[in-house]
């Protein structure tokens, strides 16, 4: 009786002696003739990573927990608001609401950290839980009935492991120097790694990659927008989840979203001990107000991205700072947003001015992702 494999396993090498040692043979030679190249092969800014098999142990994939170099976690950080279980989801709340399921089931993202603003005691961090089990319980009833299988599984409140954190926030949404406080504190993060993003982007399995982030390096990541003929699986069965398998009331022909001279991102990834402590100067996480003011600024603020990397490194100088597209997020958003812009907003404006500037630091660099040069002061 033969047993059917993964699609996402590893195939099994021959058991037959002679093929075993003839595979020893070349893999040393392999080790000795070949040097070593830590850098990122260009080819994989453009082929997704091949997802692990949940069954196989062996997946290059998944970093081996063995040997003298522990495991690099990653852990990602955003922001949500709290909302009453009886009170329905406006249709971008459950665009967020797939985004994060996205996240908490890809198995490449070791914790999901929700800030969940205006929690109050009809509406926390309990409650958003329970509605995201619920969610995922819906999620692959619905692929059963599709016969679609995609490799994220997995419950979501694991009481053993827990991928999902939530905490409570009893005051209004936290603006950009608060989240990167709660980014770099080790009472919320569990990862090494931190992605600090806006909640309505979803991560595919290229994130995988920020394990081999250079500890010194800021990664500033633009998003890759969505098109139904680029969102990989399972990402893109998540948002038909919402979206419905016929519909078309998604965005499309957003191809170049994600260019390599474009001065915009939409997340920070970065070690969580390279701002740990060194967030000393809140002032530099304020802009200023058309009335002559400045005010600190929060994630969805036009240019709020921008300003918020000259705040960070005002603080923290000692980084190189660099835009890439290697990882891919999508952004759930073919609805309208959930609030108005802010009239005393001013776009693009840090306390000093235009971020970023040619004139001012920081300098970002940002070449094409298939510069293999570049991509070395990234990633290890």
């Amino acid at each position: 009786m033969t047993s059917r494999s993964s699609p996402w396993a590893r195939t099994p090498s021959s058991s037959r002696p002679g093929v075993q040692l003839a595979l020893l043979l070349g893999l040393v030679l392999l080790v000795v003739v070949v040097p070593q190249n830590r850098g990122i092969s260009p080819g994989n800014t453009t082929k997704p990573a091949v997802l692990p098999s949940p069954e196989s142990k062996q997946s290059s994939d998944t970093p081996s927990t063995s040997g003298k170099q522990p495991r690099i976690t990653i852990s990602l950080v955003t922001s949500f608001w709290a909302q009453s279980p009886e009170q329905a989801a406006s249709p971008h709340r459950r665009e967020i609401e797939e985004a994060i399921l996205n996240n908490i089931n890809n198995p490449h993202l070791d914790q999901v950290a929700i800030i969940l603003d205006g929690s109050a005691s009809g509406a926390n961090c309990n409650h958003f839980k329970e509605r995201m089990d619920q969610l995922n319980v819906q999620f692959h009833k619905k692929l059963e009935q599709h016969n679609i299988t995609v490799p994220y599984t997995g419950s979501v409140a694991n009481k053993k492991r827990p991928k999902l954190t939530c905490v409570n926030r009893s005051d209004k949404q936290p603006n950009y120097y608060q989240m990167f406080l709660y980014a770099s504190s080790p009472k919320v993060v569990t990862g090494d790694v931190v992605i600090m993003a806006n909640a309505d982007q979803a991560f595919d399995s290229s994130v995988q990659g920020l394990r081999r982030l250079r500890e010194n390096a800021v990664l500033l990541v633009p998003t890759s927008g969505f098109d139904k003929d680029l969102v990989p699986s399972p990402a893109h069965e998540h948002f038909l989840f919402l979206h419905g398998h016929t519909s078309q009331n998604y965005t499309e022909g957003v191809k170049a979203r994600c260019r390599p001279r474009m001065l915009s991102w939409d997340a920070f990834a970065f070690h969580r001990r390279l701002l740990e402590g060194k967030l000393v100067r809140p002032q530099d996480f304020m802009r200023n107000t058309v009335e002559g003011t400045q005010a600190f600024f929060h994630m969805n603020e036009d240019g709020a991205e921008n300003a918020a990397t000259w705040s960070l490194w005002s603080n923290v100088k000692n980084a190189g700072y660099f835009k890439s597209c290697f990882v891919r997020m999508w952004h759930f958003h073919g609805f309208e947003k959930m609030h108005a812009h802010l009239e005393n907003e001013t776009y693009w404006d840090s306390p000093t001015g235009m971020v970023p500037d040619p004139r001012r630091k920081p300098t970002i660099m940002s070449p094409r992702d298939t510069h293999e040069s570049f991509l070395k002061q990234i990633f290890k």
